[in-house]
């Protein structure tokens, strides 16, 4: 216990997003290391416990928009990407294409036949495999 502490640092928006985040110590050239996640946490616990406390949560508060989400339906992913992708989905749904006839696949193997190239899906399908076997 005769080390100096690290100094740590974090820049963290009015809306609770966490934009950066530093420390002295040797792991945090590169990356983020456990004291600055020790840090936030705590500060995180300390702002949860004075809400809870002092008044109810502000409505443009992180804490009173946060909802429960099943793990497998959180996205890890940047929030501005994040929004990015959200509003691009809004504005064009992507539309809903029906499978392929079979006269529309039969037309497309064919099509794979006439331009003479030995398409692979070709040599499991019945009707074109046998330009695939072996004569030995």
């Amino acid at each position: 216990m005769n080390e100096n502490p690290h100094a740590v640092w974090a820049v963290i928006e009015p809306s609770g997003l966490v934009v950066s985040g530093h420390c002295t110590c040797m792991a945090s050239s590169d990356v983020a290391c456990s004291h600055v996640a020790a840090t936030l946490f705590a500060l995180d616990a300390y702002v949860r416990i004075q809400q809870e406390t002092s008044s109810p949560p502000l409505s443009n508060s992180p804490r009173s928009r946060r909802c429960v989400e099943p793990v497998c339906d959180i996205s890890y992913s940047y929030p501005n990407k994040r929004r990015k992708t959200t509003d691009e989905n809004t504005r064009h749904p992507t539309p809903v294409i029906p499978p392929p006839t079979a006269e529309e696949m039969k037309q497309f193997y064919d099509g794979l036949v006439s331009s003479g190239a030995k398409s692979v899906i070709l040599s499991v399908l019945p009707g074109y495999c046998e330009e695939f076997t072996s004569s030995t």
